[in-house]
């Protein structure tokens, strides 16, 4: 494996893991409620390209803290989803759409 890459192993419980194992590997176990949507927009949104300005990015803030959290709520109380999801999942799918709308800003001449 390469410096930049990753493995990760993603086991349904740790019923058998010994303590030992757990430590060597770092594991820790979070419920998808616990750990919320808000970092992985943060984690999106500094892979954005530089030429957004910090006024740029205070609207796409305001625009994803206001839309998000009523999208997930309607989709959780009053649409029926073919196969269950978690919040993260909705986020991440909304934002690749959202980051093919902005991929037009990645080139120069754009803005020129």
């Amino acid at each position: 494996m390469s410096a930049n890459m990753n493995m990760i192993f993603e086991p349904m419980d740790l019923a058998i893991a010994s303590p030992a194992t757990v430590s060597r590997c770092g594991m820790v176990y979070l419920q998808p409620k616990e750990m919320g949507w808000k970092h992985l927009y943060v984690s999106w949104k500094n892979l954005l390209p530089p030429r957004f300005e910090e006024a740029e990015l205070k609207i796409l803030d305001t625009l994803i803290f206001t839309l998000v959290q009523p999208m997930i709520d309607y989709v959780r109380e009053e649409a029926t989803e073919t196969a269950p999801t978690e919040d993260q999942c909705l986020l991440v799918g909304c934002l690749r759409i959202l980051r093919v709308c902005l991929k037009i800003f990645e080139n120069d001449s754009t803005w020129e």
